[in-house]
């Protein structure tokens, strides 16, 4: 007995796909991988990483990935043990945007989009170094998102939160 194709496959953003109907809960983010996404992409500011309706070809959700510098002073305390500097400049992967497209609610794309991003930085940080992973939650709820992912809040910065590229591994390997 085979395994049943999976419903979506992940892909980075291209130019064949047609972003004009997606649609999320944040008119900013809807706006902004409507218009700005693939420019972005275009012009290496971020990498867009798409998740594709297999049966439709439309567009599920997206996130975006980058290169990012975090102060080792802006560290929340929860990371004393990895014993990084306390002062300069940390290399880090930022998750700048992530979104799913509100006629896919339920069935798991935004679960299928972190997974997928926190691969893409673990394999970016094997290449050119990064301590972590950063995000940015725009309102409350993406907030409450990203703490139930297990990211850490930033002390000072309540927008901001993180997770250590040691906490993305053993995550990505899953349970013992």
């Amino acid at each position: 007995m085979s395994a049943a194709a999976p419903p979506f496959r992940l892909e980075p953003l291209g130019a064949g796909h047609d972003r004009s109907a997606f649609e999320c809960e944040s008119e900013r983010q809807t706006a902004y991988f409507r218009t700005v996404a693939g420019q972005h992409n275009d012009k290496s500011i971020s990498a867009v990483y798409v998740a594709v309706e297999i049966a439709s070809e439309r567009i599920a959700g997206f996130y975006t990935l980058s290169m990012f510098l975090i102060d080792a002073g802006d560290l929340p305390p929860e990371l004393k043990p990895l014993r990084l500097p306390k002062s300069g400049y940390l290399p880090a992967v930022l998750i700048g945007r992530l979104a799913r497209d509100s006629r896919f609610a339920g069935q798991g794309i935004g679960e299928l989009l972190v997974v997928d991003a926190l691969f893409q930085a673990e394999q970016a940080a094997r290449h050119a170094a990064a301590v972590a992973v950063v995000v940015d939650a725009e309102s409350d709820a993406a907030r409450r998102f990203w703490l139930g992912q297990e990211f850490l809040p930033l002390p000072g910065m309540k927008d901001r939160l993180i997770l250590p590229m040691q906490a993305v591994r053993k995550r990505l390997r899953g349970p013992a």
